[in-house]
């Protein structure tokens, strides 16, 4: 099954991202990057595909969408300055 992310269902508290009524970790936000991160989510991934890197295989957050090519706002901007 692919289940599409509902944009809906994303829950926001404490600096935590979680998903559904049952509040499934997301990922935690420390210092912004939620909306990008979130819009990415939602673009390249189901619901199963994610929390099966997540729950099962115990990845972390940013680096399952590292998987098809995330670079955070942080990132992309030391790259465009040739940081990096």
């Amino acid at each position: 099954m692919n289940t599409t992310f509902d944009k809906k269902q994303f829950n926001f508290s404490g600096g935590y991202l979680t998903y559904g009524a049952d509040h499934r970790f997301v990922a935690r936000f420390k210092r912004g990057g939620m909306a990008d991160f979130k819009k990415f989510l939602v673009a390249n991934f189901s619901v199963e595909q994610y929390f099966y890197f997540i729950e099962t295989l115990r990845h972390p957050p940013l680096t399952i969408l590292e998987l098809k090519g995330y670079e955070s706002p942080n990132i992309r901007k030391a790259r465009a300055a040739g940081l990096l």
